[in-house]
């Protein structure tokens, strides 16, 4: 965000930091996935999720367009369900 990301709309520098954020925790989380009892599952689900959720926020400060932004409901659920098989 410090280095690329020139934007005068304090709302897609807000989703570009909500996007980092998740991408971070999520990307973090995946390490651990191998250890799980289902790595696949879980693993599948947080990078699915990551990828629609923080790649349609991405967009959306990238570009300004916001078409993309009904992948993050989609994305939201998969991270959710991939932190449920994580803990079960």
């Amino acid at each position: 965000g410090a280095h690329g990301l020139k934007v005068a709309d304090p709302q897609r520098k807000v989703a570009f930091e909500n996007a980092n954020r998740y991408h971070l925790i999520h990307s973090a989380v995946l390490l651990a996935c191998p250890s799980q009892k289902r790595p696949m599952v879980t693993g599948s689900l947080l990078v699915v999720g990551t990828l629609l959720f923080s790649g349609s926020c991405y967009a959306y400060a990238l570009t300004g367009d916001r078409e993309m932004g009904k992948l993050a409901p989609v994305g939201g659920v998969c991270m959710m369900a991939g932190w449920v098989s994580f803990v079960v």
